[in-house]
């Protein structure tokens, strides 16, 4: 059975264009930087836009899962020093990455972070990382960015809102239907999954 791979790029494309450089500096200001080299390959088109389009420098995170709660950031590759990063990843379940990344980060010079994701699936001690992130510096923590793949529990916006940690849910919604009308008249469903 055929199947397509649905891409979150072109909404992922929107959003960093409209809710995060255009709220928050200049694209010179910015450096995306994947969570780890697997991320850095699966967002390579988003990266690679940026990049030509706006000549926005790149990187990943140097990671070591050791298991499902420890994860080791040994390092950063790209130039972080002073800038702006939007830190993308497939999912966030419990931000073990997102603070040792955001940890690392800071340490390097950092001056803000927008954090990206397409699963928001926030269990277990996710609030406590991201509280973490948020203190590491006044106006630190930007934004965290999901999609609605996964619904958002009313406890978790609770939570984000309690710990005055900005989150937006970014829905897919448009993408489904474009892909569901495109599958009943047998057209190609990967022209939705596309940078323009």
């Amino acid at each position: 059975m055929p199947l397509d791979h649905l891409k979150p790029d072109p909404i992922f494309v929107k959003f960093i264009k409209d809710e995060i450089i255009g709220k928050y500096g200049y694209p010179e200001n910015f450096v995306i930087i994947a969570s780890d080299n697997n991320a850095f390959k699966r967002y390579s088109n988003i990266i690679r836009h940026f990049e030509i389009k706006y000549n926005i420098k790149n990187g990943y995170a140097n990671k070591d899962r050791i298991d499902d709660s420890r994860v080791k950031v040994d390092s950063i590759i790209g130039d972080v020093s002073g800038k702006d990063i939007i830190l993308l990843d497939d999912e966030i379940c419990k931000a073990t990455t997102m603070k040792e990344t955001a940890i690392l980060l800071h340490k390097m010079g950092a001056k803000s972070i927008s954090i990206m994701a397409v699963h928001g699936l926030f269990s277990d001690n996710y609030i406590a990382n991201f509280s973490e992130i948020k203190n590491l510096k006044e106006d630190f923590l930007k934004i965290v960015a999901v999609t609605d793949t996964v619904p958002a529990k009313d406890e978790v916006i609770n939570n984000f809102r309690e710990n005055r940690i900005p989150l937006k849910i970014i829905s897919i919604s448009e993408l489904l239907a474009n892909v569901i009308k495109a599958i009943y008249f047998e057209e190609s469903v990967s022209k939705y999954c596309v940078i323009e």
